[in-house]
């Protein structure tokens, strides 16, 4: 993971915090981010059998494509190895780990389950905030991507659809992501200690410049 990749989060709400790290400060953290979301991968798609959610849109019969490597932005790269269309779209704040739990992240034995580590820390670290709750974007500033600070969000996105591609399968592509979300939201509801969402994106709600709001 390079610093260029890391900044194009949205929110940034730790800014401040990792500019003020020294480059070797960085490297470290960014070693750590890394870890843990291959770590919290491995653990939610087995407590949420994201895999299976995955294999829906893989096998959709509208056809639809994995948006190429290139044009993926930050979070759904992190996928790579593990989803193709779905992703993780929480940030991950790994400065509120303590000491012991960064050292784990920096000596990490293959050989050694981790669930019970993500499972004790994923909320301090996956929440916008620990110590209250209020809704924020993430995000284009629209009410569409409007959610609460203390949620586990799934995002989904597959390569934009031209003109006829959009229209030939319309129908058939509605009835599929429909039913989709449906079974997303039903089959994962009390999985976890905290709420989990499903948010579509595109083109245009990864857009860095959309999202920051500087066109």
């Amino acid at each position: 993971m390079i610093i260029e990749e890391y900044n194009k989060r949205f929110p940034r709400r730790n800014e401040k915090y990792f500019e003020m790290l020294s480059n070797e400060e960085k490297e470290i953290y960014l070693k750590m981010y890394l870890n843990y979301s291959n770590l919290l991968y491995m653990y939610l798609i087995k407590k949420l059998d994201l895999d299976k959610f995955d294999n829906l849109l893989v096998t959709s019969k509208s056809n639809l494509k994995e948006v190429v490597e290139l044009e993926k932005d930050f979070y759904q790269k992190l996928a790579k190895g593990y989803l193709k269309y779905l992703y993780i779209r929480n940030n991950l704040y790994i400065e509120r780990l303590s000491d012991s739990e960064k050292e784990v992240l920096l000596n990490i034995d293959k050989q050694i389950n981790y669930d019970n580590f993500i499972e004790s820390t994923y909320q301090k670290v996956m929440f916008e905030s620990v110590e209250e709750v209020f809704n924020l974007c993430y995000g284009p500033d629209s009410t569409s991507f409007l959610k609460p600070s203390n949620i586990i969000l799934i995002g989904y996105r597959f390569q934009t659809l031209n003109k006829k591609e959009y229209d030939e399968n319309y129908d058939i592509r509605e009835k599929e992501l429909a039913y989709f979300e449906m079974m997303f939201q039903t089959l994962t509801k009390e999985k976890l200690n905290c709420p989990v969402y499903l948010q579509m994106y595109d083109n245009f709600s990864t857009d860095m410049e959309v999202v920051d709001g500087s066109l």
